[in-house]
């Protein structure tokens, strides 16, 4: 429902101005509904759930992290030396403790999805494709302003595959087709709010660029 505007210029309820950010601008609110969803499944108040769920999601990027580096059970080491390191991290410890849920959660689904998509493309059974198509909808719903870094890197990295022959075109366009199908369907409508996000903190980012 559309607030009052006498509620909102007399500030007696804070969250309604979120009303003009997730109805009338369309920016994303993935996080948000996580949340909601965590409170109304535990009967913890939102407040009481924030920081175990943002603690629960930083856990969540160590072991993503961590499943990135470990291609190998040779890595094992390499792996667990990796998430030591990210857990000790200033600047990502920071982030958890300034609560910045949608980057916390943004990193998480970054090394997720770079984990099951930085990998020479083979063939791979449909489940395969729903599974990366989901992870894909959900990093675009919670903080589409990474999907950038992840393209880079997955273009990077696939294009020196292509160069040494080490995987087939044919092989990443099949693989790459149906994720970004099924990704489309997961968001469904919510694509338009990943769209819309992301050419708003675009935009922003030019801005500051330019100044």
């Amino acid at each position: 429902q559309v607030p009052h505007p006498q509620d909102i210029l007399g500030r007696s309820d804070a969250s309604l101005m979120y009303w003009y950010f997730y109805v009338v601008l369309g920016v994303r609110h993935g996080v948000e509904e996580l949340l909601a969803w965590l409170a109304s499944c535990t009967g913890l108040s939102t407040l009481q759930a924030f920081m175990p769920l943002i603690l629960a999601l930083y856990l969540v990027l160590i072991a993503a992290t961590g499943a990135l580096v470990l291609q190998h059970r040779k890595q094992r080491k390499a792996a667990l030396l990796v998430c030591g390191a990210l857990a000790f991290s200033a600047l990502t410890t920071l982030g958890t403790l300034y609560q910045l849920l949608a980057q916390v959660c943004g990193l998480a689904m970054l090394a997720g999805l770079s984990t099951v998509m930085l990998k020479p493309s083979r063939p791979i059974k449909p489940a395969a494709w729903a599974f990366t198509g989901m992870l894909a909808a959900a990093t675009g719903l919670i903080y589409p302003e990474i999907l950038p870094f992840f393209v880079i890197s997955y273009l990077l990295y696939h294009a020196v595959l292509l160069a040494r022959r080490k995987e087939s075109l044919r092989h990443l366009a099949a693989n790459l087709a149906p994720t970004l199908v099924f990704g489309a369907v997961f968001l469904n409508v919510m694509l338009f709010v990943t769209s819309v996000t992301f050419l708003l903190q675009l935009d922003k980012g030019l801005k500051v660029l330019a100044t």
